[in-house]
């Protein structure tokens, strides 16, 4: 294969991100077109909240998928983390004791996953979606048939978490850079991020240079169920309560998003840039829908959609990269 095929390759690859880019422009041209007000500031800010509280749990199925993986719990995290935050403040306890309850809730559950996925070889797919039977099942069971616990009238300062400033900057979008620049780092710069491709990409390669493969699948699960963890913390300060289900409405954005990445990556793997600017796309289908006044199901039609665009797109470039290396 000569240097020529080699740019062919490379440029195929990066095919699905020039047209997502492209989408995203013409999405944005044609929702401005439809209402002015799209294009205002204070829409954008509601876009970016949005992608604030969907990002983190993209992030954790990007981790997954980095492993050849998926996480269908992460929607069962979100909303029973944030019950048990709720419902940790009307006990009197801080806000701070009450997140570090979450936290290792998420943990807890992360470490579930990784057990039965890479412990007892369980299929992914099939261990994630029972945790999220048993989940919202636990999460219905706790709030006595699915009452939300509010807060109302809470002093503890949760309410500030999502309506505070940094600067002049709403605090999700800072704990989302902060998210965004350490997820990057640990996935793209580091051992881990390098072990967690690697176990991807062969187990039995991986295992052969001295990796252990069943850690670090495991370890992709924990950090997918933590960084949940953290949107539901910042949805449980956005609707003042500890709401059961609610992280369900969000599972499905994020796993668009995170597939969404692979489309930016000329080698066509999960990548977190690639996850926030998947997740920035479907909130602006989201909002612009809302907008133009659609009913919600269009806005499932439409991301459904997106995600199948991703698969399309991925199965052709990989088809002209076949070609290509055959020349």
């Amino acid at each position: 294969m000569n240097l020529k095929n080699i740019k062919t390759m490379a440029n195929n690859s990066g095919q699905g991100s020039v047209f997502l880019i492209f989408a995203f422009i013409a999405i944005a041209v044609f929702f401005s077109a439809m209402n002015h007000s799209f294009l205002s500031f204070a829409n954008f800010s509601d876009i970016l909240m949005r992608v604030a509280v969907i990002a983190p749990i993209a992030i954790g199925i990007m981790f997954c998928l980095t492993v050849r993986g998926i996480d269908l719990s992460s929607g069962t995290v979100v909303g029973i983390t944030g019950i048990v935050l709720a419902n940790s403040i009307k006990m009197g306890n801080s806000l701070p004791a009450g997140i570090l309850v979450m936290l290792l809730l998420g943990l807890i559950i992360g470490l579930i996953d990784a057990v039965l996925i890479a412990k007892l070889n369980m299929n992914p797919f099939v261990a994630t979606l029972a945790i999220m039977f048993v989940g919202s099942s636990f999460e219905k069971v706790i709030t006595k048939g699915g009452l939300p616990v509010y807060l109302y009238n809470d002093k503890s300062g949760i309410m500030d978490i999502y309506r505070g400033h940094i600067a002049g900057i709403p605090f999700p979008i800072v704990i989302l850079f902060f998210l965004v620049l350490i997820t990057y780092l640990i996935h793209e710069k580091t051992v881990i991020g390098r072990r967690l491709r690697a176990s991807g990409e062969s187990i039995k390669g991986a295992a052969n240079a001295g990796i252990n493969v069943r850690f670090y699948y495991g370890l992709a699960y924990v950090l997918s169920a933590v960084l949940s963890a953290v949107s539901g913390l910042i949805i449980a300060s956005q609707v003042q309560s500890g709401q059961p289900l609610v992280g369900q409405s969000y599972l499905w954005d994020a796993i668009g998003a995170a597939y969404l990445s692979t489309t930016m990556s000329r080698a066509r793997r999960p990548n977190v840039p690639g996850t926030v600017f998947g997740t920035l796309f479907l909130s602006m289908i989201n909002n612009g829908l809302t907008i133009m006044g659609l009913p919600f199901y269009w806005k499932t039609f439409f991301n459904g959609l997106i995600i199948l665009f991703v698969l399309l797109t991925s199965a052709v470039n990989r088809a002209l990269a076949g070609k290509a290396d055959k020349l």
